[in-house]
């Protein structure tokens, strides 16, 4: 509100309150804490460093921030977890029953680490990397700190551990099939205003999608080149948020047996959802 070319501040450290006015507008703000009660994080910390294009690690972020979890009891999963690797830049996010990930094949300096970046640091960092060209990245065992424009944005690390999806999830056997991605897109949106968990059949590349409630029930097919034959449960609504990453007007959805998670890729991008038992 204050619109006077200077703006005055006094400060009474006794009554712990703050004046603020610009000669017309005065605002008083009440409970101040004193400064040595505010937590201090390092301006600077000693740590292994990278330095990349802010364009790439935003696109990282907004890749698989759908994903991440919201489910404060599994806290380990409540961001997104960032990954220096040797060759590879590699953002993941998780609830747990889908997974979407994104791995840039980038040169890096010799320095590998690896650390979950908190949901409220994730929506920080989407601000701070709306500006500038490159950012700096420090981590050491308790922090890790982006420097961008003569910003620093320092995050203290939680004990945590990301799943090692990695091992868990197994994709090099599964077989492919191929649909059309706006076809298919648009029976997902027909679905969803019946329900939010479908039956896929795939059948002779014949796509069978059926949904149905205690009202109504909708069968829609759609063709499919492969020669894999499997009826599976699927949540559409998160089946449709990964397709969302995908710009190819065809569709590849690698498929293995009954249980196991599918799989769609494009590039450097990969998206895993689990099934949904409907047989139960």
């Amino acid at each position: 509100m204050l619109r006077g070319d200077e703006i005055n501040v006094d400060i009474d450290v006794d009554t712990e309150l703050v004046k603020v006015s610009d000669g017309k507008i005065e605002s008083t703000i009440k409970n101040c804490f004193p400064a040595e009660e505010f937590p201090m994080l390092p301006k600077g910390i000693e740590a292994e460093e990278e330095e990349i294009e802010t364009s790439i690690f935003l696109e990282g972020l907004k890749k698989v921030l759908f994903a991440q979890s919201t489910d404060e009891m599994r806290s380990s999963l409540c961001g997104i977890y960032v990954e220096f690797l040797e060759r590879d830049l590699s953002f993941t996010a998780t609830t747990g029953q889908h997974l979407a990930n994104w791995t840039l094949p980038i040169r890096l300096s010799e320095h590998q680490f690896q650390f979950i970046l908190p949901t409220k640091g994730v929506r920080m960092l989407l601000k701070l990397l709306a500006g500038g060209s490159h950012i700096k990245i420090r981590k050491n065992k308790e922090y890790v700190q982006f420097e961008l424009n003569n910003v620093l944005e320092t995050f203290h690390l939680e004990d945590l551990s990301f799943p090692k999806w990695r091992e868990l999830v197994s994709v090099n056997d599964s077989k492919e099939v191929v649909l059309d991605r706006k076809e298919f897109v648009g029976t997902l949106r027909t679905t969803l205003k019946i329900e939010p968990v479908a039956r896929f059949v795939f059948y002779n590349q014949k796509l069978t999608v059926i949904a149905d409630n205690s009202d109504r029930r909708i069968e829609q097919k759609i063709s499919y080149s492969g020669d894999m034959n499997i009826s599976v449960g699927l949540n559409c609504k998160m089946l449709n948020d990964g397709i969302k990453q995908i710009k190819d007007s065809e569709l590849r959805i690698g498929l293995r047996k009954k249980g196991d998670a599918i799989i769609i890729k494009e590039g450097n991008y990969q998206y895993l959802l689990m099934p949904v038992d409907l047989d139960r």
